[in-house]
């Protein structure tokens, strides 16, 4: 596992090596783009550019952060930019720090249409889901034995598009916060785990809202 840094400027998020990724912030390019292993960041170093994960393109990491290990966050953009705009994050170890994904407040998510994050690590370890505010695109818990956590309110897109919370594999706990969703779902065979808290949820969708199928899921309500 390694830390790979964006230094590509504004630009898209591919597999591509070129000059796009460096392992330190700021750093020279030039480095073998990111694999499921590795962490990777777009921090103050990337500088105040836009990067994009273009339509009909997979992307994968260990853990994705905006903020480096020295509090330098980015100050740029981030778009998802098709329904087939795809993160995906995690290996068998906890993310950098126990983060799966640590956005800044002071950037901007831009969801041209919503893509997905899928969220499939197999560590155990409760690893951490920050959004600073910031609305975001569909969202799949689907690692067999891991344990997600919100570090603050989670807010999806609502209105336009299908976007869709799916926990699949392993326990996702909301952490007392307000979640907003379009719609919520539980599916697939595997065992898992929400595990509410005080939280509010807030599901949108006039039509089927909410639906646990496959086997369903062990609540853990709280109040």
């Amino acid at each position: 596992m390694a830390n790979r840094y964006w230094v590509g400027g504004t630009g898209d998020w591919n597999a591509t090596a070129g000059s796009k990724w460096s392992t330190t912030s700021g750093g020279a390019g030039g480095s073998a783009a990111p694999t499921a292993a590795d962490d990777v960041y777009i921090d103050l170093g990337s500088g105040s550019v836009t990067v994009t994960v273009p339509a009909s393109t997979t992307v994968v990491c260990r853990s994705l952060n905006f903020v480096d290990g020295t509090g330098g966050a980015f100050t740029g953009t981030f778009v998802m930019a098709a329904t087939t705009s795809i993160i995906t994050i995690g290996d068998g170890t906890a993310g950098a720090g126990n983060n799966a994904l640590k956005i800044a407040s002071g950037m901007t998510w831009t969801n041209t249409a919503v893509g997905t994050i899928n969220f499939i690590s197999t560590s155990a370890t409760q690893q951490t889901i920050t959004t600073s505010g910031k609305t975001m695109p569909s969202m799949v818990i689907n690692g067999v034995g891991s344990s997600y956590v919100l570090g603050d309110a989670l807010t999806q897109v609502i209105t336009g598009v299908s976007t869709v919370f799916i926990l699949q594999a392993g326990t996702f706990d909301t952490a007392n916060y307000t979640c907003t969703f379009l719609v919520f779902n539980t599916t697939g065979a595997a065992a898992k785990t929400l595990t509410l808290g005080s939280s509010l949820l807030n599901i949108y969708r006039n039509a089927t809202a909410m639906d646990f199928s496959g086997t369903l899921p062990t609540i853990t309500a709280n109040t």
